[in-house]
This record gives C-alpha cells, sequence and structure tokens, in this order.
C-alpha cells in the first residue's frame, strides 16, 4: 500500500468520524476534542488527570487545557487536588456530563457500527490484533526516536 493511498484511507475515516459525531456536538455545543476527553474520562475513570489524558490520547496538550477550562465553566468537569500530591489535579464527570453519555456513547457506537459494518466477527478480532500491533510498533519507534535523538 502506498503512503498517499494509507492517509487517504485514515482521511476518510476521520471525515466519518466527524459525520458521526456533529449532531451530538451541535445540541450540547462541545468541541469534538470535548467529546472525546468526556468519553475518555467516562471509559477511564482511573486515569482521570490532563496528563492521562494527553498521553494516551495523544491529543495536544494546549488543546487539552482549552477544553478543560472549557468544560468546567460549563459545569460538565470538576478539577479536585489529590490530597497526597497537590500538584496532581483529577477531572471527574458531573452529573451534568453523565446525563450527556448515552448520547456522546451512541455517536461513538454509530461511527464503529459503520466503518466494520460487513466485518465478520472473525475479522473485528484480527482487526483488533493488527491495530494492537501496529500502535506497538509505532510506540516502540517513537521511543526509539526520542531516547536516540
Amino acid at each position: 500500500m502506498l503512503f498517499s493511498e494509507w492517509l487517504g484511507k485514515m482521511y476518510t475515516m476521520e471525515q466519518y468520524l466527524q459525520e458521526c459525531i456533529a449532531p451530538v456536538c451541535k445540541e450540547y455545543h462541545l468541541t469534538g476534542t470535548e467529546m472525546t476527553m468526556l468519553l475518555f474520562l467516562y471509559n477511564n475513570p482511573e486515569k482521570n488527570t490532563a496528563t492521562d489524558i494527553i498521553k494516551y490520547s495523544r491529543m495536544a496538550k494546549a488543546n487539552i487545557s482549552k477544553a478543560v477550562e472549557h468544560l468546567i465553566r460549563r459545569d460538565l468537569l470538576t478539577r479536585t487536588r489529590d490530597a497526597r500530591d497537590r500538584r496532581v489535579v483529577h477531572l471527574c464527570l458531573t452529573e451534568t456530563s453523565e446525563c450527556m453519555m448515552p448520547d456522546l456513547l451512541g455517536a461513538a457506537e454509530r461511527y464503529l457500527r459503520g466503518i466494520f459494518a460487513d466485518f465478520s466477527p472473525q475479522e473485528m478480532r484480527q482487526f483488533s490484533e493488527f491495530n494492537s500491533r501496529m500502535a506497538a510498533n509505532a510506540e516502540s519507534r517513537m521511543q526509539k526516536t526520542q531516547n536516540n535523538p
């Protein structure tokens, strides 16, 4: 597969994702980053700092910082200092954002159902395995690059 072909396919899937989440983002006045953050915190309650979100989602720090402030102002997130380390700030969904979750999860599910519409259960498992291997390869290469600039 050519690199340009790969990029084109990734771009198409990103466009479809935006199409799937746009109605929910519009309804709740959220950006894609804000929706992603809320879903991340919902699905990973133990990874509840901005640093965790940056590390695991690979979203830009500036985008996360801006989104956190906006979500706090809208009462969709709360911020709590860690009892043992005051430098650590935990983010938590509010009751308001919890009420939005069925719609946010529904949009994410629509996207997944769409892109995997004609995949068999075996193909889904294979894709998951391939995707995990690709991510591990990328992570390994990035670590090598960071250790040997």
